[in-house]
């Protein structure tokens, strides 16, 4: 409030001719003018306008829609139209390295849509979508060629992953070391269903750092058998 200068004590205010307060002050007030009138105990008024500003709308844009081949990984752009501190809440979480942080990295196993909710301090909410779609041409799988079975929950389990709209399913995964010991197989591996994976031991044992090999049999939707294989990496 302006200060108050002269007049007899107690001071009433009052709001585009609404009643008389003792509160100088006026909070959640819509954009627009707004005539105070101050008065004294003697009567003598004293008025003054003010105008509000409509702040600006919260806004989030999270960038065009990019095309990805199975397993590519994208650092989702966030682009906010006003400065401060925010929370995020990103859904869903599938693909994601983190639901509540600014630029979370996509890892693409099928076509989907992920929407931020973002809001300010003030409580003040906003709404981004992105759509991530699959190349046509990417119609099979992709397993990891690095895996850090360590506990963390993050990157802690090799599988298959692929495009749901390609691939019917794993009908068998196998992994050996490099002497050619069996090391895990399953036949019910869940497609980009990390748990359903290899955990990185042999007969309840943590399995050593190094190169081991896998190979898949991958049942596509067309009916045909994919027969793959490859190496990877653990660390620890």
């Amino acid at each position: 409030m302006t200060q108050i200068e002269g007049g007899i004590e107690p001071i009433l205010f009052v709001l585009n001719n609404g009643p008389p307060s003792g509160l100088s002050i006026f909070e959640n007030l819509p954009a627009g003018e707004w005539e105070v009138t101050v008065i004294d105990a003697e009567g003598c008024p004293a008025s003054f306008v003010v105008i509000l500003d409509a702040p600006p709308v919260l806004a989030v844009e999270l960038g065009p829609s990019p095309e990805l081949g199975v397993g590519d990984t994208y650092a989702i752009p966030v682009q906010v139209n006003q400065s401060g501190v925010f929370n995020y809440v990103w859904s869903p979480p599938d693909g994601l390295d983190c639901v509540v942080c600014p630029n979370p990295v996509a890892t693409a196993f099928e076509e989907i849509t992920y929407t931020l909710l973002l809001t300010n301090a003030d409580g003040c909410e906003a709404l981004g979508t992105l759509s991530i779609r699959i190349k046509e041409s990417e119609g099979s799988v992709y397993v990891p060629n690095i895996f850090s079975p360590d506990g963390d929950s993050k990157n802690d389990w090799l599988t298959v992953f692929g495009n749901p709209a390609k691939v019917l399913g794993v009908e068998l995964f196998q992994v050996y070391d490099r002497w050619g010991e069996l090391m895990f197989e399953t036949q019910s591996l869940g497609l980009n269903d990390e748990q359903s994976g290899w955990d990185g031991t042999h007969r309840g044992k943590k399995v050593l750092p190094g190169v081991y090999i896998w190979r898949a049999d991958i049942r596509l939707n067309d009916g045909s058998l994919l027969q793959k294989k490859g190496e990877v990496t653990v660390t620890r």
